[in-house]
């Protein structure tokens, strides 16, 4: 197997954190900067798979392109976080490459990629947390995932995705995931074609060890960034193995770390 580094990290929309001088909430300028500086720091680590989420693409600012052109990842994909009916109308208004969503990014050249809607419905009527407040209305997130055949000298499917906090949807979503990947794999005649999943899971170590047959390839606390106590971004894989220790970093944005492995 080829020799892969894979990135994944929870960008929350660019926003600079307290570990950077100054960073003021809302300041635009300020976190742009702080956006820069931590695609440098990424792009020193060369990836050659890049999974980001809660990315923000808007007009004139690209979270997406900041990190992949740093990098030097030309192949590259947003996938926006909307439901069915809004992203019909994105899509009138060719705006479906804004909003909020996830990214990925390779330096491979790309065989198929899709961006998959996972199971994201639950009742929207809650019962507020003091009950003598009654009832309140919440539309839950839409959850992605971004899949793709990566020509590496043997194919590799790729899943990169951001999951839901609430159980069990959150297992249905990993599930409905690793089987997509399967089928895709078996539909282009590589049905024992290596498969990695990375992304922000939502989901505690021991708790993920418990809900899927991959493999951990990346073990190392990533949240929250100044002082992690646990580890809700994962990095897993089938027909690969762990070529060293996982890595964080805490950059300039985020209230997450970096996570960073070698696989072979």
């Amino acid at each position: 197997m080829i020799p892969m580094r894979l990135v994944s990290f929870n960008v929350q929309s660019g926003r600079a954190n307290q570990s950077w001088g100054g960073a003021v909430l809302g300041d635009d300028a300020m976190n742009d900067a702080a956006v820069r500086e931590a695609a440098a720091e990424i792009a020193q680590l060369k990836p050659d798979v890049l999974a980001l989420q809660e990315v923000r693409e808007d007009r004139g600012r690209s979270i997406l392109s900041a990190f992949a052109e740093s990098a030097g990842m030309e192949h590259r994909r947003f996938a926006a976080c909307r439901r069915a009916p809004s992203n019909f109308i994105a899509r009138m208004f060719r705006r479906s490459r804004r909003g909020y969503g996830i990214a990925f990014a390779t330096t491979y050249p790309i065989d198929y990629i899709r961006a998959l809607r996972l199971p994201s419905w639950r009742n929207p009527m809650r019962r507020a947390s003091d009950r003598r407040l009654g009832w309140r209305f919440r539309l839950e997130e839409q959850r992605m995932a971004i899949v793709a055949v990566l020509l590496t000298p043997k194919p590799v499917v790729v899943g990169a995705t951001h999951l839901t906090t609430k159980q069990p949807d959150n297992r249905k979503q990993l599930r409905r995931l690793e089987d997509f990947m399967a089928r895709v794999a078996r539909r282009r005649g590589i049905p024992d074609a290596p498969r990695i999943v990375l992304g922000d899971l939502n989901t505690r170590l021991e708790d993920i060890q418990k809900q899927t047959e991959y493999e951990v390839l990346a073990q190392a606390l990533t949240y929250p960034d100044d002082e992690p106590s646990s580890q809700i971004d994962h990095i897993l894989g089938v027909g690969f193995r762990a070529a060293g220790e996982a890595t964080t970093r805490r950059l300039a944005v985020s209230d997450h770390r970096m996570l960073a492995v070698d696989v072979d």
